[in-house]
């Protein structure tokens, strides 16, 4: 018994980890692709570059403790963590006032998008993450049984 609650507590550590961090190899790559093709990419310089990281790092964190402390929950608390989300970014997103740049809706509206794009990818990465890693790593604690067996 003892064994086996080290590996469910071993299996959460590591369903945590790869979902809070694991996605930062893969989300930055398609917003930069999605800048490049809306012709905005950011200089590597910007100081302010690594604040949205962080901000992914700690909103999966809690999408991941959500996840298994409130499982029933959890659909309620994405939907009120977006909207605070979506009504903090709304001034950038809609036309600035005074200004008569006839591309301004289109460029706040691209950066919703990425917005949504980003925080989609956050939340599919963290379900996938938690509800899959179990299932991986029992696959590959029971084929290492196997092989052991074949070979001895």
């Amino acid at each position: 018994m003892e064994e086996l609650s080290l590996r469910v507590i071993g299996i959460y550590i590591i369903s945590f980890v790869l979902s809070v961090f694991l996605p930062d190899y893969y989300i930055p790559e398609i917003l930069k692709r999605c800048r490049k093709i809306l012709g905005e990419v950011k200089d590597e310089k910007d100081k302010w570059r690594s604040l949205p990281k962080f901000l992914g790092q700690i909103e999966r964190a809690l999408f991941w403790a959500f996840l298994l402390l409130f499982p029933s929950q959890f659909a309620i608390f994405l939907a009120t963590w977006l909207a605070l989300k979506t009504a903090g970014g709304y001034q950038i997103w809609h036309k600035p006032e005074g200004k008569e740049d006839k591309h301004a809706i289109h460029k706040g509206r691209a950066k919703f998008i990425m917005f949504l794009i980003g925080s989609g990818l956050s939340i599919l990465s963290v379900v996938a993450i938690y509800y899959l890693t179990p299932t991986i790593i029992n696959f590959l604690i029971c084929f290492k049984d196997r092989v052991i067996n074949i070979i001895f």
